[in-house]
């Protein structure tokens, strides 16, 4: 009788289990089914709001029909307990640093151009639902057969907009007489030589073991003569660091280039950040390179003023590091850096949507660095500079893109250079390399910030009543 008893009371149990297991798989399906569509409401929500605000009516968002309908009766059901977790869950959705932030995009003065029929033709092409064309960008380093890119644009295209973009490219004459070309001649060049020489491996000597510890020596040496002079010594010292932290990789148990273990922070902080921000260190109060889980203020501004005006918490994307310098005493945000996981680790998904949110960040401040200009009366020819840099590190390859913005609102970014950091002794060579075209990716830098300095430096005929509010536009 009590061996019958327990097998009842098991099958009751067994029974209340899958009851109540089945009731959370309904639930959690019907809370998921009602976050995508809540999503997509506020995707047609924005579009509808941009539109109308600074296009024309020629495209028109229906409502939702059908299946769609049934389930937006469903949440009207909800009680306003439910409704306001879901809103939560959203937002919190939305605030996620790791992915991109969906941020609305508009370029507002480009009705206003005068723009050749050929850029006009480029910009009808990209009508479409890929999202960087949404934005007018157009990644002319694009390989990937399946990209949009390659699929839309005929190969006279790309090469009649790669044109366009290398005309807006500094002049030969203007890279010959950068504003560092004279300190490399004089110091930097012939320190990297010295140590270069010093590590160098022969081809022939490869396979043997060719303990050169004496020769290692002069990387540990003093770089410069005499008293030290900060402004002066600091890139040389930046050279020797470089140096130093291969030597002491390569010679070091554990290689963390080659270790699977190796975390993204990690490799930042002994690679990524040494070799490229901290070389404008010397320059901090003029160009500041700020590294770590940056926000990014550009893309809090541009997502308060596009949206409906209510109150909210709105974070803006969070970058490795951004590059900042202050143009009429306003902070200006012109370069990005992305890195993408760990040195070893293969993450095509990661690279794909770190290179988007790069792309977009540097449209929406190319468009910030117009403003500001524009507001102060700069006549638009005198705006054809104005561009903005992105730095994307996956896996131990690093490429460096360049923005520039066409008459009509055309954005097309290329690589400028790109280098692969060497994991091994025998490679070391490629350190002089490395280090030649980080150092003129700085004198570059340098270069743009004169620019930028000479376009609005004086204004005559300033009247503070010609601003127009972004916001005035939404209404």
């Amino acid at each position: 009788m009590a061996k019958n008893q327990l097998n009842i009371l098991s099958s009751l149990m067994e029974n209340e289990t899958v009851e109540e297991y089945t009731y959370q798989i309904t639930l959690n399906n019907h809370v998921r089914e009602e976050k995508i569509l809540y999503s997509s409401q506020q995707l047609d929500s924005r579009k509808r709001d941009r539109d109308s605000a600074f296009q024309s009516d020629d495209h028109d968002y229906n409502h939702v029909s059908g299946p769609q309908q049934n389930t937006l009766q469903k949440r009207q059901c909800m009680s306003e307990q439910q409704k306001d977790n879901l809103n939560k869950e959203n937002e919190d959705d939305n605030a996620c640093s790791s992915c991109p932030v969906e941020i609305d995009s508009y370029d507002d003065d480009s009705s206003s151009e005068s723009t050749s029929s050929e850029v006009k033709n480029l910009i009808v092409k990209m009508k479409g639902g890929h999202q960087l064309f949404e934005y007018q960008i157009v990644n002319l380093s694009e390989k990937n057969k399946v990209d949009p890119v390659n699929n839309v644009f005929t190969n006279a295209d790309k090469t009649l907009m790669r044109e366009f973009w290398k005309k807006m490219e500094p002049t030969s004459n203007e890279i010959k007489n950068t504003v560092r070309r004279t300190k490399w001649e004089a110091d930097i060049k012939p320190l990297i030589k010295k140590y270069a020489d010093a590590i160098e491996v022969k081809t022939d000597k490869v396979f043997v073991d060719n303990n050169n510890g004496a020769s290692l020596k002069t990387i540990f040496e003093s770089p410069f003569v005499g008293e030290f002079n900060f402004l002066n010594h600091y890139e040389m010292l930046w050279v020797q660091d470089t140096y130093r932290r291969f030597i002491c990789l390569f010679n070091s148990p554990v290689n963390i280039l080659r270790d699977s273990n190796t975390s993204e922070m990690a490799y930042r902080d002994s690679f990524v950040n040494p070799i490229i921000p901290k070389v404008f260190d010397d320059i901090s109060d003029k160009i500041r390179f700020q590294v770590g889980e940056i926000e990014s203020s550009l893309c809090k501004e541009h997502r308060n003023q596009m949206r409906e005006i209510k109150p909210r918490v709105c974070l803006g994307s969070k970058h490795d590091g951004i590059l900042k310098v202050h143009v009429n005493a306003c902070e200006f945000e012109i370069g990005f850096l992305e890195v993408v996981g760990s040195p070893s680790k293969t993450d095509v998904k990661g690279y794909y949507e770190d290179l988007e949110k790069l792309l977009k960040v540097m449209q929406i401040s190319i468009y910030y660095q117009r403003h500001h200009h524009l507001n102060r009366n700069t006549p638009e020819e005198n705006l054809s500079c104005i561009q903005s840099f992105g730095i994307l590190v996956y896996k131990r390859r690093t490429a460096i893109y360049v923005m520039h913005r066409l008459k009509g609102g055309l954005h097309l970014v290329d690589v400028l250079t790109e280098f692969t950091i060497p994991e091994s002794m025998d490679q070391a060579y490629v350190l002089e390399e490395i280090i030649k075209k980080v150092y003129f990716f700085k004198s570059r830098i340098m270069d743009y910030y004169v620019k930028l300095q000479n376009i609005s430096r004086k204004v005559d005929a300033y009247d503070s009543s010609d601003e127009e509010l972004l916001l005035e536009s939404n209404n």
